[in-house]
């Protein structure tokens, strides 16, 4: 009897773990998308091939959220933007 009443306690163990596992969250990524020039259609293009592309390979991992900075052709602006997405 006492086998059996261990197989009962290790099988509602497994079933409350596999359960447990199920309720956690998937964590949510920002992963940052800088360009030298504006928004243009071809960079719009871009960046939606490149959210694709990630949450593809990320389906099981994480949530993934692109955030663009564009320097409208002001070189200059690129570390300040890298900074700002940093932070």
């Amino acid at each position: 009897m006492k086998r059996r009443e261990f197989m009962g306690v290790v099988a509602a163990a497994a079933t409350g773990w596999s359960l447990s596992a199920e309720a956690q969250q998937r964590p949510k990524w920002r992963v940052g998308f800088l360009t030298p020039s504006g928004l243009t259609t071809v960079n719009a293009q871009r960046m939606t091939v490149f959210r694709s592309s990630l949450e593809a390979a990320l389906r099981d991992v994480a949530d993934v959220e692109i955030v663009p900075g564009c320097a409208d052709n002001e070189l200059d602006r690129l570390p300040l933007l890298s900074k700002q997405m940093v932070d």
